[in-house]
């Protein structure tokens, strides 16, 4: 921690300004606007109406705007945008922003409450010393606003519940909850969109779908509405059950197929420990609850895509600590690339080198074992995964059940179809010098906030200096560590704040005090504090930190951040690596070299167009010759029509 940090938390902060709205700014990409400290239907209004005008505006670089309860927090390209400059185009939308609300709606929700639909509605009229016939005249009849949509898609926070039916959660939360189940929580009514975990009282359940991704329109309930419950019969209840899942029924007939017959098809015998469809993820959508997904090692999802053909969006595999099999079907050969950790991959049980390309023909078998170093590989084709998007990506995202198969982790069995690309891409190669080096330990780049003035001088000092220890329980939603627990302010509220939107890379401080890193899968909105978030060019090494592996935070400037992002970006630029791998600004006219490294030969140089014609037979015995004189006993030559493998024989 550097010294004007240390002197900033020498002694309590100072009392907040009294000005709203307030600006905190959230790494290097976020910048989170605070209109009051407390929940109130006004304060909610003015964060609605400063986004109904954001959305007009069209700012440069802005990639999501997520409302809450008294805040608005938007995501935008530090590439395109400066955080100076968005604060002070913010700051001038906000004196247009007071008449800029849309017209409120009402939407009605039919509710079956008690029986099997609600069985805690005995508990909260026991509770509340209420009948439970009183219970739903109460709960159905007032008018409630939904303050925004968060936790998990279409999920809405409504304020409004009658105090007189506030019931305490259950000690022991349901390992789920049914799709549709309303419930009470404390002194908060909701609805659960899809079936979650969850530990509110459960007093009835709606047929209405408030998430289908697959209709015309995916989320019934938007921020600003006004809803109100209306009593069903039993019977009223499963005529509408019955009519809500034709519709759905009709939708999904209408999706584009995903099992439809491919010229080439990647056949999943094995799916590995967690195999998900990835791409560079979707945005626009953290309003509704959506988030981002896509691949943690965005750098190396990308050099897969580019040794393959394909531009840098294109959907890939995820692999994650211990590696599928997969068969090749159709009648189309393919080119695949490996990125990221090495899971000791076997294409018909001989070895692939990482960072390069390859050719699978139908009936090949690529088989990935387990990792040491790193977490995760990307397994790209050429072409794509032909997987239909929804809402603009192909990436899985399980906490909204969308993307990839069914918006879940590949099982034994499954089928991706492969979309045939436009020509066979030549063979490629990372060069060397590009391909990152993954660890056990990792020092990560933070920037402190947006509520860092919550925890002690000494708790800071030990976030930036002692190492964590990733737990076994991370996944794609979060590294969870273990380590020196952080400790909070007396009198600053503790881990507890009014949920607010959330950015890639926030690490998240639970009254454990165990920091909590969020990565791409992330729910949209949450209620812990945030000490610090990890900078844009760093996030890649979260995704690669396997349980056991160290994470040292460091402190960094909005200024360094920015410069590394640069660094970073230009990295990974496609039209920065092409040259390279294709050797067009070299001029290959030779055939590729063999040297011997790390225990196993490499080539240095693939095979391009341009240097097909200086495959003659006296170029070929020379590669022979050197593969000799460099003691390689075995070696693979592969061409866009050929793939030959060679052993020696007079060795012992």
């Amino acid at each position: 921690m550097n010294d004007d940090v240390r002197a900033r938390y020498s002694q309590p902060p100072a009392p907040a300004d009294s000005t709203w709205p307030q600006y905190r700014q959230v790494g290097e990409r976020g910048l989170l606007i605070e209109f009051a400290d407390t929940i109130d239907p006004a304060i909610n209004q003015q964060v609605r109406a400063l986004l109904a005008v954001i959305d007009t505006a069209n700012i440069p670089g802005l990639r999501e705007a997520i409302p809450a309860y008294r805040t608005l927090l938007l995501v935008y390209d530090p590439l395109q945008q400066t955080a100076v400059a968005l604060r002070n185009a913010v700051a001038a939308l906000v004196e247009q922003a007071t008449n800029a609300l849309p017209p409120s709606r009402t939407i009605t929700i039919p509710v079956r409450y008690g029986g099997d639909s609600g069985p805690d509605l005995p508990t909260v009229a026991a509770h509340t010393g209420l009948s439970t016939e009183e219970v739903i005249v109460r709960h159905s009849g007032a008018t409630y606003l939904v303050y925004f949509l968060g936790f998990s898609p279409g999920y809405p926070y409504l304020g409004g519940l009658d105090p007189a039916l506030a019931t305490p959660r259950l000690t022991t939360p349901r390992t789920r909850v049914p799709a549709g189940a309303v419930a009470i929580g404390g002194q908060q009514t909701g609805v659960y969109p899809q079936p979650t975990p969850g530990g509110w009282q459960i007093i009835g359940q709606t047929p209405s779908r408030l998430y289908d991704p697959g209709s015309a329109t995916p989320f019934l309930l938007q921020a600003g509405d006004q809803v109100r419950f209306r009593p069903l019969s039993a019977n009223e209840f499963a005529l509408l059950q019955e009519q809500a899942l034709v519709d759905h029924q009709r939708a999904a007939a209408q999706q584009p197929d995903t099992d439809q017959q491919s010229d080439a098809v990647a056949l999943i015998d094995q799916p590995g420990l967690l195999t998900t469809v990835q791409d560079l993820g979707r945005f626009g959508y953290g309003r509704f609850g959506v988030p981002s997904s896509g691949a943690l090692d965005e750098g190396a999802l990308r050099w897969a895509n580019l040794l393959v053909g394909n531009p840098p969006e294109a959907a890939a595999l995820e692999i994650t600590l211990l590696g599928p099999t997969i068969t090749f079907a159709g009648n189309q050969s393919v080119v695949a690339a490996l990125t990221g950790a090495d899971f000791q991959a076997t294409l018909n049980g001989q070895p692939i080198a990482p960072w390069r390309s390859f050719h699978c023909a139908p009936g090949d078998q690529l088989m990935l074992k387990g990792c040491q170093v790193g977490a995760r590989a990307y397994l790209a084709f050429s072409g794509g995964i032909a997987l239909p998007p929804v809402f603009g990506s192909r990436s899985t995202d399980s906490l909204g059940q969308i993307g990839g198969l069914d918006g879940r982790a590949l099982q034994a069995g499954d089928r991706l179809p492969l979309a045939p690309p436009t020509a066979l891409p030549p063979l490629t190669a990372l060069p060397r010098a590009q391909i990152p080096q993954y660890t056990t330990a990792y020092t990560v780049r933070v920037l402190l906030g947006p509520q860092d003035e919550r925890f002690t001088a000494a708790s800071l000092t030990t976030f930036l200096s002692k190492p964590y220890t990733v737990s076994n329980e991370s996944d794609r939603i979060g590294v969870r560590l273990s380590g020196s627990p952080l400790a909070f302010q007396p009198g600053s509220g503790g881990a507890d704040i009014l949920s607010e939107g959330i950015i890639t890379g926030a690490i998240q401080v639970p009254a454990s005090g165990q920091p909590i890193v969020l990565l791409a899968g992330h729910q949209t909105t949450g209620g812990y504090t945030k000490v610090a978030t990890v900078i844009g060019a760093d996030l890649w090494m979260l995704g690669q930190a396997r349980p056991g592996d160290t994470i040292t935070f460091q402190e960094t400037t909005l200024a360094e951040a920015h410069a590394a992002l640069e660094d970073y970006q230009a990295a990974i630029d496609h039209t920065h690596l092409l040259p390279l791998i294709t050797g067009k600004n070299a001029m290959i006219k030779q055939p590729p070299s063999i040297t011997n490294a790390d225990d196993h030969f490499t080539t240095e140089l693939a095979l391009t167009a341009e240097a097909t014609d200086s495959w003659t037979p006296a170029a070929i015995a020379a590669l022979l010759a050197q593969a000799a004189a460099t003691n390689v006993t075995t070696f693979t030559l592969e061409t866009t029509t050929v793939r030959l493998t060679l052993q020696r024989t007079d060795q012992p």
